[in-house]
């Protein structure tokens, strides 16, 4: 029996959890959506709140899971965590992290801190 894409990304947001959590992240919020986007993953790391987008793939045989983040999906994440941060009242450091997951041949994590800027 075949996993389904959905299956997928939600095991993928689930080892990010689990990844972030093992690197010292304190998780605060998982799939907060609004109309204009989701953010996968809010967590602070030591005072720099994290925006963190999980992408996941098979395998890379179509390029890595980090080249999905582009600037259309940036501009997305970009707004719900204004509307995220203006909520909340947060006026710290903030910043946007990736975490791409590739399953096959072998499970392969990445994090990539600062992964762009908030002004896209």
């Amino acid at each position: 029996m075949s996993t389904t894409t959905t299956e997928l990304g939600k095991r993928a947001e689930q080892l990010a959890t689990d990844y972030l959590r093992e690197h010292h992240y304190t998780i605060l919020d998982r799939n907060y959506r609004i109309r204009q986007g989701e953010i996968d993953i809010i967590a602070l790391q030591g005072e720099i709140l994290c925006f963190v987008e999980v992408r996941s793939r098979r395998n890379a045989y179509y390029g890595h899971p980090l080249e999905t983040v582009n600037l259309r999906k940036q501009r997305r994440l970009i707004r719900a965590a204004e509307h995220y941060l203006y909520c909340r009242g947060w006026e710290g450091a903030v910043r946007f992290d990736v975490v791409a997951i590739v399953y096959e041949p072998t499970l392969e994590i990445v994090c990539v801190k600062n992964a762009f800027e908030g002004s896209g």
